[in-house]
């Protein structure tokens, strides 16, 4: 299966999600199959952008990050502050490490093998559409 890093990254954090519910250990075993195929080509992915924005970030003489204030004027941990002029090429080089295809096997899930009384918000599974088939 296809995907783009922004559908990999999506379903990882929906499967992540889905995890913590109790549910028939066939599907467990299914969701957990999948998280593991995911995991590499999520990082990978997470990786690259955060590449990128440490490269194009403002630092300080010591080397680390000038961190972005506050509504209150403190800093914001674990933010990291743009030159202007850098912003709009940080995002075209974001969107396309999310943008890229890798391919992926072994993640289908069935429609049917979720129980039909399983109770998950919308929210919880909206990356799933590309993995969760209906026979």
């Amino acid at each position: 299966m296809e995907l783009k890093n922004r559908d990999v990254i999506e379903i990882f954090n929906s499967l992540n999600t889905l995890a913590k519910e109790r549910l028939p250990i066939k599907l467990s075993w299914r969701i957990e199959t999948s998280r593991r195929v995911l995991e590499p080509f999520y990082q990978t992915a997470l990786t690259a952008v955060e590449q990128a924005k440490i490269r194009r970030a403002i630092k300080e003489s010591d080397g680390t990050f000038v961190l972005a204030k506050g509504p209150d004027g403190n800093p914001v941990p674990g933010t990291m502050m743009f030159p202007k002029e850098e912003i709009e090429e940080l995002n075209k080089e974001i969107n396309s490490v999310l943008e890229e295809t890798v391919e992926v096997n072994n993640i289908a899930i069935k429609l049917s093998e979720f129980p039909d009384n399983l109770e998950v918000s919308a929210e919880s599974i909206k990356g799933l559409d590309k993995v969760v088939k209906d026979e």
